[in-house]
């Protein structure tokens, strides 16, 4: 048990290599090119954690100041994901996370349930929190570990049926993203692709390249990107030399993502194809995936600008949506990529498909995390987490829906 607290304790940035230096191995890729990938993978990893810290440090500021100007005031904390890893990790058998979540995706695989060899291990805490939250709500562990295991079928099984569209629109062929958070809220993407087709949005070119041949430089995402921030950072009151350094932040953001990315996709590349070629040969012509973070999507352009543009809306739901008591804060940042990562797919990078389908998720997001806000104080508390002063609630605001919905059913029954 130690030693998998500890593999925990790791993170993903020096976790990840390991693992994947090990799978690499394992599928008989030479020792120097699995030693190198390997490495090239952390550093992808490394660099999307660094831009995701680069991002939140350079919107947070802007949100806050836009959050007391506009006078929006609720009871509610929202402290960001690390609420939500903090919770999970907090869960009595969370050293039995990583080997039982890999037993599940090879018992899977020998079943032919799923395509997906998942390497996302770190991520397997999101599979924890519906354990966590199941069990606050029942106080059984069997009930908690069914939600754990049912978490994990279902990651893996829309990770299986949303990669052919993640391959296609993010050009990272053999891969998925198994992460629940992004196939959960992908999950309604295709059926409103549908009604945004049918209103006539697939005629308006809002992807990257349209938009940059429509409008020169000023259609360039860097640009975009710049000048939304200078403007969200003027209307925030910050003055105009911080908002003149926000623009160049946001652009640097934009352009320096998919960039870090690159590095992780080099490392990966000779690992999916020896894998995919090793279980081929094994187990017939049948494809596989490789699943990884939904933070590969997060870094893509178009992605983050609709994040960008959500911004002050979320705020605008926030304070007219009756029930919810949440401030908007933590989750701010990147909060809105992550939700939109898997989803951006279905809508072929269009910003304006995007950016709706956020205001559409972000309603029943704000209640989630109103509603669990209690479950979350209770594990986070209890993992050593600290309340500001004056708090007495705190939650994530881009909550992990399928925990809390599975929670919610659970306390139907209770």
């Amino acid at each position: 048990m130690k030693f998998f607290d500890w593999i925990n304790s790791l993170g993903p940035t020096a976790m990840l290599p390991i693992i994947m230096f090990i799978i690499a191995m394992a599928f008989r890729v030479k020792t120097g090119q699995a030693l190198k990938s390997a490495i090239r993978v952390g550093i992808g990893i490394f660099g999307l954690n660094m831009m995701i810290g680069v991002a939140v440090s350079n919107i947070m500021p802007v949100a806050t100041a836009l959050a007391e100007r506009t006078g929006v005031n609720l009871p509610i904390v929202d402290g960001g994901v690390g609420v939500e890893i903090l919770a999970a990790f907090n869960f009595k058998y969370a050293g039995l996370m990583i080997p039982l979540g890999i037993l599940l995706n090879i018992i899977m695989l020998a079943l032919r349930w799923t395509k997906t060899v998942n390497v996302d291990v770190w991520n397997f805490w999101s599979w924890l929190l519906s354990a966590q939250f199941v069990y606050l709500v029942t106080h059984s562990y069997l009930w908690a570990w069914v939600a754990f295991f049912v978490t994990g079928v279902i990651a893996l099984v829309l990770g299986d049926k949303q990669a052919p569209k993640i391959q296609e629109a993010y050009g990272i062929d053999g891969i998925s993203f198994c992460h629940p958070f992004s196939t959960v809220y992908a999950f309604p993407a295709p059926f409103f692709n549908k009604i945004f087709n049918a209103i006539g949005l697939d005629k308006v070119k809002a992807d990257p390249m349209s938009i940059q041949a429509k409008l020169g430089a000023f259609g360039d995402t860097t640009v975009i990107g710049a000048i939304i921030g200078f403007i969200l950072t003027l209307i925030s009151g910050l003055g105009i030399g911080v908002a003149l350094q926000t623009a160049v932040a946001f652009g640097a953001i934009i352009i320096l993502f998919p960039q870090v990315i690159g590095y992780l996709v080099e490392g990966l590349i000779p690992i999916s194809n020896a894998a995919r070629s090793l279980l081929q040969k094994k187990y017939g012509d049948k494809e596989y995936y490789i699943g990884l973070d939904c933070a590969i999507g997060v870094g893509q352009p178009a992605n983050i600008v609709a994040n960008v543009l959500m911004i002050p809306l979320i705020f605008v739901l926030a304070a007219i949506l009756p029930g919810v008591k949440m401030l908007p804060a933590g989750s701010i940042a990147v909060g809105a990529g992550f939700m939109l990562s898997g989803a951006m797919a279905f809508f072929d990078n269009n910003i304006l498909k995007g950016l709706i389908y956020l205001i559409i998720i972000y309603i029943p997001a704000l209640y989630g995390a109103t509603w669990a806000a209690s479950l979350y104080t209770e594990a986070y508390v209890a993992g050593g987490g600290v309340l500001e002063a004056g708090s007495t609630l705190i939650t994530c605001g881009a909550p992990y829906l399928w925990s809390v919905l599975m929670a919610w059913i659970a306390s139907l029954f209770v």
